[in-house]
């Protein structure tokens, strides 16, 4: 690493974006990938839907995996991919939502619906964020669970929804007493009364939550676990898959000089980091990525990291996971 930063040509918010954008295909990503293509195209050729579960640690690349697939979509649909976040002021308006939208005249068609559980998932609430997701604001009033699964039903088929996709599932095993798991049956009236595909996505306890109601859990075509990536072996010829993760990141830093992470020190220097968890990697080169604009210098390399950890987080000397002897 040097200090002085030679003319780049690019700027820190493309930097920034770059990162944080990227989409970076390994085995979990693939694996999410090609569920839900599988899926998706099964929806219509049978009697009723059925359900991919997807369970996987915080940061394996879940929801990267989710948005690319949106967009890779969208794109071979001509559509769009749309972001609706709730926030204070809506918070009576809509879940936190996202769609795969197209337009047929001056109707909009959802092909993909995606909702993120919040708040206390009942079946009530969890049917409600997703009705309310689905009008984009509130929905007309229903009287009981039987209208809201009816109201549901209707405005999946008028938006000609094939896949609905719960970010979050885990957080069903909030809600406790009499009503715990029920938002679970949710999802098997989707599949029975909807026929549409579901897509039940988080950390763990997913596969927990899916399998509380008999029912339910017969539908579940696929059950996907996710882990961290293993350690790179660099007595191999090939040092594993977390290396070749790294390859193609470094390729995303767009800085003057190539940054060496993949190279075998500093590999396994970034695995011990994040034991294999490529979102905390991730994040950590976005971080670095804007400390190192900010100091002008010219990639990230072991000493930028070093370096990073000591201004951002006060980590010195041993404390410093990219400390070695000898550092000043």
């Amino acid at each position: 690493m040097t200090d002085a930063l030679p003319p780049s040509p690019a700027t820190p918010d493309e930097r920034n974006r770059s990162i944080g954008r990227a989409f970076i295909s390994h085995s979990t990503s693939n694996r999410i990938v090609g569920a839900l293509d599988s899926i998706y195209g099964l929806q219509g050729s049978r009697h009723f839907g059925q359900i991919v579960a997807i369970q996987g640690t915080s940061h394996v690349g879940k929801s990267t995996a989710l948005d690319f697939w949106m967009i890779r979509l969208a794109e071979q649909l001509g559509g769009i991919t749309e972001n609706l976040a709730r926030n204070q002021e809506r918070v009576n308006e809509a879940a936190n939502v996202s769609y795969v939208t197209m337009m047929d005249g001056p109707q909009r068609i959802h092909p993909v619906i995606r909702i993120q559980i919040i708040g206390n998932p009942t079946f009530r609430a969890l049917g409600d964020d997703t009705l309310r997701g689905l009008v984009r604001g509130r929905p007309d009033p229903w009287k009981n669970g039987g209208d809201l699964a009816s109201a549901l039903t209707n405005k999946l088929v008028a938006f000609r929804t094939k896949l609905v996709i719960y970010e979050d599932i885990q957080e069903l095993a909030k809600v406790k007493g009499a009503r715990a798991n029920e938002a679970v049956v949710l999802l098997r009236a989707l599949c029975k009364v909807a026929r549409v595909e579901v897509a039940a996505v988080g950390t763990e306890g997913t596969f927990k939550i899916l399998k509380s109601e008999n029912e339910t859990q017969k539908l579940v075509a696929d059950w996907i676990e996710l882990s961290p990536l293993a350690p790179p072996d660099f007595e191999k010829e090939k040092p594993g898959e977390f290396v070749t993760f790294l390859s193609k990141l470094k390729k995303k830093l767009l800085f003057p000089k190539e940054s060496p992470l993949d190279e075998k020190q500093l590999a396994l220097m970034l695995w011990s980091y994040c034991g294999g968890v490529i979102g905390e990697i991730k994040s950590l080169m976005q971080s670095a990525t804007d400390t190192a604009t900010r100091q002008g210098w010219d990639c990230i390399d072991r000493t930028a990291l070093r370096k990073h950890l000591e201004l951002k987080q006060k980590k010195f000397g041993r404390d410093n996971p990219f400390f070695l002897p000898g550092d000043e």
